[in-house]
């Protein structure tokens, strides 16, 4: 379990709530009270902490806090849905390239292809009129828009996506 009684609200809350709010200092555990000793010592005196889940069922929040905090109830649900923007985006970013890097060029989705069909390097250059070099620049390209790291993770990454047969 964890000592941080911020966390441990944080997973069991489905709204946002100030640190005040968690349980009373004299309520709390020796190092969960250290624990927001140790914050306070930090400038970190109150907090206002929102609890965040992905659609994959993951548990995080995104607290706002500094040494004394003063919310209203509107700037609670405007600090909710700022939260949950800036958690979002952050998502996007994180996934967002890989979910731009799927498209691969024709030449690339070709190359794909033929390795799935157990070609080397060679024989994909004849086969598409290029170098060697050629189709390991387009294999090169297709792993990385892919996300792997190896010509057999890549061809297995292709056919889940739909992107080879």
């Amino acid at each position: 379990m964890y000592t941080d009684p911020v966390v441990q609200a944080t997973l069991s809350s489905t709204t946002g709530f100030r640190w005040s709010e968690i349980e009373p200092a004299g309520v709390l555990d020796p190092r969960s009270r250290q624990v927001m000793n140790e914050a306070g010592e930090f400038g970190l005196g109150d907090g206002f902490t929102v609890p965040l889940a992905t659609l994959e069922e993951e548990r995080g929040g995104l607290t706002f806090a500094g040494r004394q905090l003063d919310i209203s109830p509107g700037q609670r649900g405007m600090l909710t849905l700022l939260a949950s923007y800036v958690v979002g985006q952050t998502l996007l970013i994180d996934n967002g390239p890989s979910e731009r890097r799927m498209g691969l060029t024709p030449r690339e989705r070709e190359s794909l292809q033929w390795v799935a069909e157990g070609k080397t390097d060679w024989e994909i250059g004849e086969l598409m009129g290029i170098s060697r070099h050629g189709v390991d620049f387009h294999l090169r390209s297709a792993r990385v828009k892919l996300g792997c790291v190896s010509r057999t993770q890549a061809v297995a990454e292709g056919f889940r996506r739909g992107l080879i047969i």
